[in-house]
């Protein structure tokens, strides 16, 4: 199986080849809802890939246009933004790129969580247990959704932001959750999402008006865009980071590996009309058989 060219840095997932980081979710088998995924390694995720340069400057520009869009934290994630201020210092984030807060700036959780997405080339979010146990979304920057707005998951329960995706909250709602309680501290899971896309352009917010795939006027500018993730437990707060990188790949080169052109067109066809929707494809279980043969 030939590698595809992509737009991203899947090669940073720990315990697997870059072609089965893209490839492993395109299963040749129906559409279902799952957490298949494996062992993850936080550090892995979070160093610096090649791209780098490119991807920090492009995240410092939106922060600075529009902060409040991106970036938001509650009163009552001190704690766990200041833990990972100390494991991002120790692991990910290089002197160098700390240049824009100073020592003491850095004691202010919102300086710190700027500070943390200012540096980092993934998204995250940080989230801690409600009273009744579930997990709440306290903190995070998040530059580059898909087709989503942070703004509007800052402080809901995992469940309610979940609660947009067709199916999925009835499908795997409490597996998520044990997974999630059954993590030990310190330790990582690591996973994939995609969905299909009119552009490779990280920054999907809704806010930009991409054009949803059907718009975009056929193959040329379709794109598989997969999301990989990694769900790590803080060790002293037991808070749970959730980190996502996006990496985009055009249908045209999906189409030249037969594999995996047949697990998506088998996964769209037999998806339910509503997951098509939400994932940009339209009504049309077909639409992909003439972009990919």
């Amino acid at each position: 199986m030939s590698e595809p060219k992509v737009r991203g840095i899947p090669e940073l997932l720990s315990g697997a080849t870059s072609s089965h980081d893209i490839l492993s979710l395109l299963r040749n088998e129906d559409f279902s809802f799952s957490m298949r995924g494996w062992k993850g390694n936080v550090e892995s995720f979070f160093r610096g890939s090649p791209e780098q340069d490119e991807i920090l400057e492009e995240r410092r520009r939106f922060l600075v246009e529009n902060a409040g869009l991106y970036c938001g934290v509650l009163p009552e994630a001190a704690d766990c933004v200041s833990e990972f201020v100390a494991l991002a210092s120790r692991q990910f984030i290089s002197a160098d790129l700390a240049d824009f807060p100073n020592e003491c700036a850095l004691n202010n959780p919102t300086t710190q969580t700027l500070w943390l997405g200012s540096g980092l080339e993934p998204d995250f979010m940080l989230l801690i247990p409600s009273d009744d146990g579930v997990l709440r979304t306290v903190a995070g920057v998040v530059c580059f959704p898909s087709n989503w707005d942070f703004s509007e998951a800052l402080g809901k329960k995992l469940h309610e932001i979940h609660g947009v995706v067709p199916g999925l909250n009835e499908s795997v709602g409490d597996k998520i959750h044990a997974l999630l309680q059954k993590l030990a501290p310190g330790d990582s899971w690591s996973r994939l999402n995609w969905g299909l896309s009119s552009s490779p352009e990280r920054n999907q917010h809704p806010s930009r008006q991409i054009p949803r795939l059907l718009d975009s006027g056929g193959e040329n500018s379709a794109w598989l865009r997969v999301e990989l993730q990694v769900l790590h437990k803080l060790p002293r707060t037991s808070a749970i980071l959730f980190g996502i990188r996006p990496v985009s790949i055009s249908l045209e080169e999906v189409a030249g590996i037969p594999e995996a052109a047949a697990a998506l067109k088998r996964q769209v066809e037999t998806m339910p009309t509503d997951m098509r929707i939400y994932k940009g494809i339209g009504e049309d279980a077909g639409i992909l058989n003439s972009w990919l043969g």
